[in-house]
């Protein structure tokens, strides 16, 4: 699912509108979903919420998250099967490498968890502040070396 033209604003979008839109309508199993800028920003949470089967998630807008919706989507609570993030106009960017690497090692992992887990094989984020450049090239290139499409 995407906008015919994702990458114009579209003013009245909130994650929250499209959190209401997918419980209604059952859109559980829609794989892709490609999002314009919002009223707002997206919160991750919302977006991935009510889309189990998403593995491909594109949003030009601004996106933001909590510790707690990196935990789920590193575990599989969230996007399960997720394979591919595109989220170039996030602030933390290092938080989303790291929560790619522990969801490597989760896909991996034990067989006896309750949730099964894909690894994010292409991630798209920007640049971290120069404050977190040194961890995120670390991280960066570690995940590069591991077969992880990463693009910034």
């Amino acid at each position: 699912m995407s906008m015919t033209n994702y990458h114009a604003e579209m003013p009245g979008c909130t994650s929250l509108d499209f959190a209401n839109m997918a419980q209604r309508s059952g859109m559980s199993q829609i794989r892709n979903l490609c999002l314009g800028k919002g009223a707002n920003p997206y919160r991750l949470a919302d977006l991935l919420k009510y889309t189990p089967s998403l593995s491909r998630l594109e949003v030009c807008g601004d996106v933001v998250f909590d510790g707690r919706t990196l935990e789920d989507m590193s575990t599989g609570q969230l996007g399960p099967n997720m394979r591919t993030l595109h989220l170039p106009n996030l602030e933390d960017s290092l938080r989303i490498l790291e929560m790619v690497w522990t969801r490597l090692e989760n896909a991996g992992g034990d067989e006896k968890s309750e949730v099964s887990v894909t690894s994010i094989t292409e991630v798209m984020i920007p640049e971290p502040p120069a404050a977190n450049v040194v961890e995120f090239n670390r991280l960066f290139r570690k995940l590069r070396v591991l077969g992880i499409d990463c693009l910034h």
